[in-house]
């Protein structure tokens, strides 16, 4: 646990005295950690202005944190903290620079907001090549695939791809390569190749496998078991959606656990299974929701003919009493009735 300072406020328990302990309850912030002391923090900020010296310590925990933010579903206050930094850019160091921007773009992202990240791609992009930062640069141009196809732009997403792909390869990253293979088989599958972004899939999943990265699992395994689903292969498409159920499980991510069950309902759906695709679809929705993630164009491409596929098997009286029972699931609930089979 850090450390903290009583405080003789009697509206607050603890103050923050110093960047370093800001900075300090900033990261626990993100752990759930001092509760009392972030929110102390939050009404520093709101007071003091940053100094140059706290810009670059946040840049750095930006870049450190990003896919936690992220996975966490924490884009709200990590945004804010980031769109403050990069609003003063030109004092950060230019090591630092490139990955703040990062930290900044990929946090609008994650909220859907695609056309506020590309403002931000060349300068990002430039300060990762001055700086020497070849993984940097590839996972920009990586992210910036995966936001192009979410512009529904298939060329710029591809030749990123393509470019992240190999600057990963030449720095033999397991984990980003994985990363840009996953993305691949997701602009793949919109356009309408399923057996080759399965490949790309199964190549993404055994590389995060060895990378021991348990949610880029869930989302990968996911991914191919949505392109098995839509090929008719149940059974393996199931085999996989249960297994990322049960790390979904075991890492407590709402909206891993909700796409693990949004592939669960899509194979009762295809099984016949009306009513328990229905009760499925409204826990994964809830699940959702509570993530604070929204749900990306991949997916609701996958999604809308499946869901379409349920309401034409059941009454909309049926229908919509299924899935409010399933919103109403907690989420031990959901886990286990998917669990079921």
């Amino acid at each position: 646990m850090l450390d903290t300072q009583p405080t003789q406020n009697p509206q607050a328990s603890h103050v923050i005295l110093t960047p370093d302990q800001r900075l300090r309850v900033f990261v626990s912030s993100t752990l759930q950690e001092l509760a009392e002391e972030r929110v102390a923090a939050k009404e520093a900020i709101t007071r003091l202005r940053l100094t140059p010296l706290m810009f670059e310590l946040v840049a750095r925990v930006g870049w450190a944190l990003w896919y936690f933010w992220w996975n966490r579903g924490y884009h709200s206050e990590a945004g804010q903290w980031m769109q403050a930094v990069i609003s003063k850019e030109d004092q950060l160091p230019g090591e630092v620079r490139g990955r703040a921007l990062f930290a900044a773009g990929f946090i609008r992202f994650a909220q859907a907001e695609y056309e506020g990240t590309l403002p931000l791609k060349d300068k990002m992009i430039a300060c990762m090549r001055a700086a020497g930062d070849r993984r940097g640069e590839a996972l920009s141009l990586s992210a910036f695939g995966l936001v192009y196809m979410h512009l529904q732009d298939a060329q710029h997403s591809a030749a990123d791809l393509k470019q992240g792909l190999a600057l990963y390869r030449e720095l033999d990253d397991k984990w980003g390569i994985a990363f840009c293979l996953s993305n691949m088989g997701q602009l793949v599958t919109m356009q309408g190749d399923l057996p080759r972004a399965t490949n790309l899939h199964a190549e993404s999943v055994a590389l995060y496998w060895e990378a021991g990265d348990k949610s880029a699992i869930v989302v990968s395994q996911y991914l191919m078991a949505m392109t098995l689903l839509l090929q008719g292969d149940l059974e393996w498409a199931s085999s996989l959606l249960q297994s990322g159920l049960g790390l979904a499980a075991e890492v407590k991510q709402k909206q891993y656990l909700a796409q693990c069950l949004e592939g669960l309902a899509g194979v009762a759906a295809a099984q016949g299974r009306a009513d328990r695709s229905a009760r499925l679809w409204g826990a994964a929705t809830a699940l959702r929701a509570a993530s604070g993630n929204p749900i990306s164009l991949t997916e609701k491409m996958l999604h809308e003919p499946l869901i379409d596929r349920v309401r034409s098997q059941l009454d909309k009286a049926a229908f919509e009493k299924e899935w409010t029972k399933g919103e109403a699931l907690s989420m031990a609930q959901a886990i286990a009735y998917a669990g079921q089979g």
